[in-house]
């Protein structure tokens, strides 16, 4: 894999977003409603922070080609996340100390001025010893703005450029910021001795950081944990990372989660997302003090030699902690996209001989079935008509099990470590009077919610873009149907607001 990079500048980037503006929209894979980079390649959101009416975010962005390399802050904004403001670069690897990338980090606001984090990146030669990647030096640094747009860098930076004892520059990386009473604090992944570890840092001006403690450092969950995020709800902490090299999961690189009880447990990991595409979420506090977490969708089987754009992020979804402790997640109410009912249902029975039709490739399905009968439900999504590619989210009451499968998506897996399935058990859940999902279907992006919050999975799917037959119908047993809504989804709109 060749890591391209290249010593550039906000205005270069710049200039790539009004020379190639618009000419990704048209490519059928492309998700329509998702919050998306104008073009290149995009991977973990960045500084995520809602501030006087608007929500931010950054993302780690390559203006220059729709693979990673040039790594770059991107940055749009909403109000309602339909419609985007795509404004100018945040960042560009301009400086010596950061020629190769500027990776992942967070954004605060210090009074009236919004201050970003991020890890600054120069890689050296030799080979990574767990990945494919080369070594590097990472340290971090800061970048603050008046109006949240036009960012300085600190003429002090890097501001940290040691790593904690035992500690290496190669993996040292993803600082997120908050502000508790006077104090800043800060939470970075790191590696000591082929294990990750999550440091925690204070400050009293985000200048001049300390080393507090070691908040978390397993035995057993890989050699690196990306993108820590540490935050409380209802007085609960919780510690949300991307650990790479684990085993035992969809693949090498997953995201998760520990609730502390008296200390975070490596053996109460959880999956935030049980789809194998959601990687290094951040949170951030929303409209009305909800916590909202935004995660990275990857998409590895498209081909970044033919397309002009490759990943998105997710939907915003607002999480909560059940009295079991377990992170909830659903679609965040702050989120106003524009949709319009197709097909309406209430109060039915579906038989067995039925189908429920429908069309399209950007909907949303809201569903609400009875949880007391054994049953099957099947919705077909992605389907040619023919039944030869399709792809099935079974909700199966017999088994308590949701399970979502593009094996017949007529998608090749060209990734040793990618799966086409993804399942969800959900006998550990007391029993429900009726069982809630939000499916939304975004072209290639399939994210799914349900079971008052314990369900989140998300998958892409790069099948057949002509595939739009879409099936709802049951196996054995009639289903009696609560509710349920197929809508169409509007595309978002997305303008340019570059400043010169």
């Amino acid at each position: 894999m060749a890591f391209k990079t290249e010593k550039t500048s906000i205005k270069k980037a710049n200039k790539t977003i009004t020379d190639q503006w618009g000419k990704a929209s048209n490519d059928p894979y492309r998700p329509v409603y998702h919050p998306i980079a104008p073009h290149g390649w995009m991977n973990d959101p960045n500084g995520l922070i809602y501030d006087k009416g608007w929500y931010h975010l950054f993302y780690q962005w390559n203006p220059y080609g729709a693979s990673w390399g040039n790594i770059h802050w991107g940055h749009m904004r909403t109000k309602d996340f339909a419609t985007w403001e795509h404004l100018s670069t945040a960042l560009a690897p301009e400086e010596d100390y950061e020629k190769d990338g500027c990776f992942s980090g967070s954004a605060v606001m210090q009074g009236d001025t919004m201050v970003l984090a991020y890890t600054a990146n120069v890689f050296k030669s030799g080979n990574h010893p767990h990945n494919e990647g080369p070594m590097a030096v990472q340290m971090q640094a800061t970048a603050s703005s008046a109006d949240g747009i036009q960012f300085e860098k600190s003429l002090n930076n890097p501001v940290i450029d040691e790593v904690p004892a035992n500690g290496t520059l190669v993996d040292f990386r993803d600082p997120k910021v908050w502000l508790d009473d006077d104090q800043w604090y800060m939470v970075l992944g790191i590696r000591k001795d082929d294990k990750g570890e999550i440091v925690q840092y204070k400050s009293k001006d985000l200048m001049d950081w300390h080393v507090d403690s070691t908040l978390f450092s397993p035995k057993d969950l890989g050699y690196m944990l990306e993108c820590p995020d540490y935050f409380k709800i209802n007085e609960k902490e919780v510690l949300l990372f991307s650990p790479m090299g684990v085993e035992g999961y969809y693949g090498p690189h997953v995201s998760g989660y520990l609730i502390k009880n008296t200390e975070f447990n490596e053996k109460q990991f959880k999956l935030a997302d049980y789809g194998p595409h959601f990687y290094a979420p951040q949170t951030f506090e929303g409209s009305g003090h909800d916590r909202v977490m935004i995660g990275w969708i990857q998409m590895p089987e498209l081909d970044s030699n033919q397309h002009a754009w490759c990943g998105c992020l997710s939907l915003p979804r607002k999480l909560d902690v059940s009295p079991s402790n377990h992170l909830l997640s659903l679609p965040y109410k702050g989120m106003h996209l524009k949709m319009n009912p197709v097909k309406e249902m209430k109060k039915s029975v579906l038989n067995p001989r039925e189908i429920i039709r429908f069309e399209g490739d950007h909907h949303r399905i809201s569903l609400k079935i009875s949880s007391l009968a054994e049953q099957e439900i099947i919705i077909r999504i992605k389907g040619d008509g023919k039944g030869l590619n399709y792809t099935d989210l079974l909700i199966d009451s017999y088994n308590k099990l949701v399970l979502l499968d593009w094996s017949m998506s007529g998608v090749s897996q060209t990734h040793s470590h990618d799966q086409q399935q993804s399942v969800y058990d959900y006998n550990h859940i007391s029993a429900l009077d009726e069982m809630s999902f939000d499916i939304y279907i975004d072209k290639s992006v399939v994210e799914v919610y349900g079971l008052e919050g314990h369900l989140a999975m998300t998958a892409s799917i790069l099948s057949d873009p002509l595939n739009k037959n879409g099936q709802i119908f049951c196996r054995n047993q009639s289903v009696f149907i609560e509710e349920l809504v197929i809508y169409e989804i509007e595309a978002s709109e997305h303008l340019l607001c570059l400043e010169e």
